[in-house]
């Protein structure tokens, strides 16, 4: 059990909604940097990608050839960012922030072994669901262009780009998992999205 000290803010994705002042780029990284160094095993992508290839292929058998395409690049590249602490579930729902300013991360019990890549990755396909949502009227897409201009010079972009259409891969089927009607059309929309980043 991990308890924290209770956040005054607003979740950063309900700020970038409201057209708040938004964090910098730096400023986000910041947050990463003082998570403190830990210990145990990297984590392990392949095998949740094996059980989203099943789920996917089902959910939409016309994108198999898609769906197949996007797991063999996903799982037969080979990371090349160094290996440090990472907070392992980083979105703009996990910043609370106020005026611009962040006050600090909640959900930091995945924290583990990982590369930063796949943090800020996991962060930049976030944003583009909500850009694909239609989120403030594209200030989600502007958000996510800046900080993706800024971070990939911190990290590997092969890294970057990966872990983006790694995590827009396992984000295909939310909609399905939250009944949303239009379930099909959200899944071939970000099976779409990651293909971008891959360029594949």
């Amino acid at each position: 059990l991990l308890v924290t000290e209770a956040l005054q803010g607003t979740a950063l994705d309900a700020a970038i909604r409201r057209d708040d002042p938004l964090p910098t780029a730096d400023a986000l990284l910041h947050q990463l940097d003082m998570l403190p160094r830990l210990e145990g095993p990297v984590v392990e992508h392949r095998r949740s990608l094996r059980d989203q290839v099943k789920l996917l292929r089902a959910l939409v058998p016309r994108r198999r050839s898609d769906i197949d395409r996007l797991y063999e690049v996903l799982t037969g590249a080979t990371p090349r960012g160094d290996v440090g602490t990472v907070h392992g579930d980083f979105h703009a729902g996990q910043v609370i922030t106020t005026k611009g300013r962040i006050v600090g991360l909640v959900d930091v019990d995945r924290a583990g072994l990982g590369r930063r890549a796949d943090d800020l990755a996991m962060f930049l396909a976030h944003l583009h669901v909500l850009a694909l949502d239609g989120a403030a009227d594209g200030l989600a897409a502007t958000y996510l262009q800046h900080l993706y201009g800024s971070w990939s010079a911190t990290v590997p972009d092969v890294d970057l780009r990966t872990g983006i259409a790694r995590s827009l891969f396992g984000f295909a089927p939310g909609g399905f998992t939250a009944q949303s009607p239009d379930w099909q059309r959200v899944a071939e929309h970000r099976l779409e999205a990651a293909i971008g980043w891959l360029d594949i």
